[in-house]
């Protein structure tokens, strides 16, 4: 904070730094749905029979479906790499795991045998595990989002304290 002639000013100067947990968790989440989007992808096929097999999405929509996962996956994943889109990117994380989180449950109580292909043909996961690895990403993603709502309202100066048309001394105190 800067005074000047008897009014407080918050001069905003400094970034405020990520802890290194949310970087981490960030780059986890990112390579997790690129990795998840591309495997998909190489076995499309295989992905849209797995849809299928679900009992929730039709025949005539399992291909539309199935590519509208994966482009949000790599949506989400690429997003979380560009500082100016991690925040849309945590939100269309916010679709898509609540959405796989039923899926693995919905798997386990229709006793679906037909693996999940989560990560297309290189891992075949239970429902029991999938969901578990679904509500721990969800977690994650909400964790992230809260750090980064909490650095968004650090960076925004307080209304009560700033004046619109500040003295040439804070604002250059801001620039500098």
């Amino acid at each position: 904070m800067v005074s000047v002639s008897g009014k407080v000013y918050l001069a905003m100067k400094t970034k405020v730094a990520e802890p290194i947990y949310i970087l981490i968790g960030r780059n986890i989440l990112a390579v997790t749905f690129l990795f998840a989007a591309c495997a998909k992808w190489l076995q499309l096929s295989q992905f849209v029979g797995t849809l299928t097999a679900s009992g929730l999405v039709s025949l005539s929509l399992a291909p539309f479906v199935s590519i509208l996962i994966i482009v949000m996956e790599l949506t989400a994943g690429i997003g979380l790499l560009i500082p100016s889109l991690r925040t849309q990117a945590l939100y269309v994380l916010l679709m898509l795991l609540p959405a796989f989180l039923f899926y693995s449950i919905w798997r386990q109580v229709q006793h679906i045998e037909v693996p999940c292909s989560c990560f297309g043909p290189l891992f075949k996961i239970d429902p029991i595990p999938s969901a578990l690895l679904d509500a721990g990403l969800l977690g994650l993603t909400l964790l992230i989002l809260r750090f980064q709502y909490q650095l968004q309202r650090n960076r925004r100066p307080d209304p009560c304290l700033s004046d619109p048309n500040p003295p040439a001394a804070v604002a250059d105190y801001t620039k500098g």
